[in-house]
């Protein structure tokens, strides 16, 4: 019980993070009067997914000093999975969209830390994963 109990707690907050993540997007998109601020939101945090297990795979591949499973097939498959999963999540379902997270989180101050967290995270996973490439692909 004490595993699962735990699993199901990192994974609910791990849920929470890329929630918070997708509703900062989204505001940042809806102040350039984007007609779809919540497509362009659902995109990025799906790529960042993508990135974050792809990262991972390269970085068991360096220090394992072995080829991974990481291939373009992968790669595609990784993404188009994502792309799926959060399309579900923030745009077909109804209890999960823009509008509920903007009344979840409506008193949250201006100068909250979260969303300097959430820009530097953006920009780890999008250097990391292309810092990894770089490196790997000078080692062939």
């Amino acid at each position: 019980m004490g595993t699962n109990f735990l699993f199901k707690n990192d994974f609910l907050l791990m849920n929470k993070f890329f929630d918070y993540v997708y509703y900062k997007i989204c505001k940042a998109y809806s102040v350039t009067k984007d007609s779809s601020p919540e497509g362009a939101a659902f995109c990025v945090v799906a790529l960042l997914q993508a990135f974050n297990i792809i990262s991972i795979l390269m970085l068991a591949e360096i220090v394992i000093g072995q080829k991974s499973i990481l291939s373009l097939p992968v790669i595609i498959g990784l993404v188009i999975f994502f792309f799926i999963f959060n399309y579900i999540k923030y745009i077909y379902r109804d209890n999960n969209n823009y509008q509920v997270m903007k009344e979840r989180w409506a008193n949250e101050s201006q100068t909250s830390t979260k969303g300097t967290l959430v820009v530097l995270y953006v920009i780890f996973s999008v250097l990391l994963v292309f810092g990894l490439v770089i490196y790997l692909g000078s080692k062939k």
